[in-house]
């Protein structure tokens, strides 16, 4: 919700302040940073000190700051203030997926992983509500109230009744009584007396770990091909995203669309997406992620093709290119999804967090670049915008076959 919601207060604020929309650049640049600078911290805290506590300090700190964002009256605090609340952002997200993918059983992991992300375009449709209610009769500030307000409030939910990752407690020995406390509490009683090791990981994994803390072990071993190849796919993935959420309005104009037609392909871009996530993540649970992940990516540059024939022909009807990109939409969002879930399966439960959270930032400079490249493309044909799309999709393509260490399509039995 915090994510998107600035976007919806721009029109407003500019009215009240006199400004150009295009004045609001820098702020919308300023949270992406943030939120890139996020991830990493709120990685390496989460790895640190814990999924729990790096969690709900993140999400404190960008309610504080959605909060603050209610009282500015010129663009250089609002930037500061939006840039905080990207790090906040960033930092819930990793600790997030992590959190949910270290409470959930092995063969169920993908799907719920996807589902907890699924989240995010949901909390921007609840955005969305909330704007359209408050900004017809209140100011800008109002709604920047209510949506700090809010997460202000799960943040003190979260500290009264979010438990700490069992798998989190289990590398550390001080932590027993608290770990079967929890085992207690789901219905896995143990005695006092009995240690706690990690199955899923060997003791040559844990000594590589242990010998390069930090960052530096999610290169540990033969894990660095991995790494590069996941971060590859974030980087790209999000790239062809963020070129849909901020440029393809515009594409779409410039294909003599309507406002309202392109607003409606946006539209249908992100519902193809949720719908394509649910679906896919659950086939990842019972298959495995090499083969779904790798159609998606395949649908994505197909789709992207069809589209960028069909502008260059210019002979499609509207309702026919609006359904191609729901199409895309659907592809490219079930690969960017289910992404998450295959990174938390690669690493080991003393670097989860961190590997997550590094491929996240990696996958936010795509999100950077986007709006430079978006940018150059409009001066362009509208069909090599789809040409782009169909290009980056190929590279994640090429970065998912790069992968050695697929979710399994054993992972239902283990």
């Amino acid at each position: 919700m915090d994510i998107q919601i600035v976007g919806y207060a721009i029109p407003a604020i500019a009215k009240d302040w006199g400004l150009a929309k295009s004045s609001f650049a820098s702020v919308l640049a300023a949270g992406l940073f943030g939120v890139t600078l996020g991830s990493a911290i709120g990685g390496l805290l989460g790895d640190r000190i814990g999924r729990r506590p790096a969690l709900i300090l993140s999400v404190f700190f960008f309610a504080a700051n959605t909060l603050g964002m209610s009282l500015p009256h010129s663009l250089l605090p609002l930037l500061l203030l939006r840039f905080c609340a990207g790090v906040g952002i960033g930092g819930v997200l990793p600790n997030a997926a992590t959190l949910t993918s270290e409470y959930t059983p092995l063969n169920r992991r993908p799907f719920a992983t996807t589902l907890t992300i699924i989240c995010i375009p949901v909390g921007g449709m609840v955005a969305g509500i909330i704007a359209s209610s408050l900004l017809g009769e209140h100011s800008w500030r109002v709604l920047f109230l209510v949506t700090g307000l809010l997460p202000m409030l799960l943040a003190c939910f979260l500290l009264a009744a979010l438990p700490e990752s069992p798998r989190f407690l289990a590398k550390t020995k001080k932590n027993a009584a608290q770990l079967a406390a929890i085992l207690k509490s789901i219905g896995r009683p143990v005695d006092d007396s009995l240690g706690f090791m990690l199955p899923e990981e060997t003791l040559e994994e844990t000594r590589a770990v242990e010998a390069m803390p930090g960052p530096r072990a999610l290169f540990a071993g033969l894990q660095g091909r991995d790494t590069l190849a996941l971060w590859g796919a974030f980087f790209f993935c999000l790239l062809t995203v963020y070129l849909a959420f901020n440029w393809l309005p515009s594409i779409l104009l410039a294909c003599h669309l309507t406002g309202r037609e392109a607003s409606e392909g946006l539209t249908l871009y992100n519902f193809g997406g949720i719908v394509g996530a649910v679906a896919v993540g659950w086939w990842i649970s019972l298959r495995g992620s090499r083969l779904p992940m790798s159609l998606s990516a395949g649908f994505a540059i197909v789709s992207a093709c069809l589209l960028a024939w069909l502008v260059f022909a210019g002979s499609a009807t509207h309702p026919t290119l609006l359904a191609v990109v729901g199409i895309h939409g659907l592809a490219v969002n079930a690969v960017q999804t289910t992404l998450y879930s295959l990174a938390t399966h690669l690493y080991a439960t003393r670097i989860r967090a961190t590997g997550v959270a590094f491929a996240l930032a990696i996958g936010r400079t795509g999100a950077i670049v986007s709006a430079y490249l978006g940018a150059s493309l409009l001066a362009l044909h509208a069909a090599n915008y789809f040409i782009v799309l169909a290009v980056t999709m190929c590279l994640v393509l090429i970065s998912i076959q790069l992968i050695r260490n697929h979710i399994s399509d054993s992972a239902g039995v283990q």
